[in-house]
């Protein structure tokens, strides 16, 4: 497995990986884990965008995966806003 893919696939793990470590942390660290994971989400969608322009990736699969990700930043954002009220 080349750097590329092992950075990718690092921030990719790194989302849920977070997301339980600050759920089993309790409630006054959850946010800040869950703000880590929003930040290896952003990670991932620019290692996908160079991954992207430096033809590692077709565009097709480029936009199914950067879809997705967009899809799990918008989930989070909306989770860590209704828990920080």
């Amino acid at each position: 497995m080349g750097k590329k893919k092992t950075w990718t696939v690092n921030a990719v793990i790194s989302i849920p990986s977070n997301i339980a470590e600050g759920y089993m942390r309790g409630s006054r660290e959850y946010i800040q884990f869950l703000r880590i994971a929003l930040g290896s989400a952003a990670e991932l969608e620019t290692q996908l965008s160079l991954s992207k322009d430096l033809g590692f990736c077709s565009y097709n699969e480029f936009e199914k995966i950067c879809y997705i990700n967009q899809e799990v930043i918008k989930l989070l954002k909306t989770y860590i806003n209704r828990l920080s009220k």
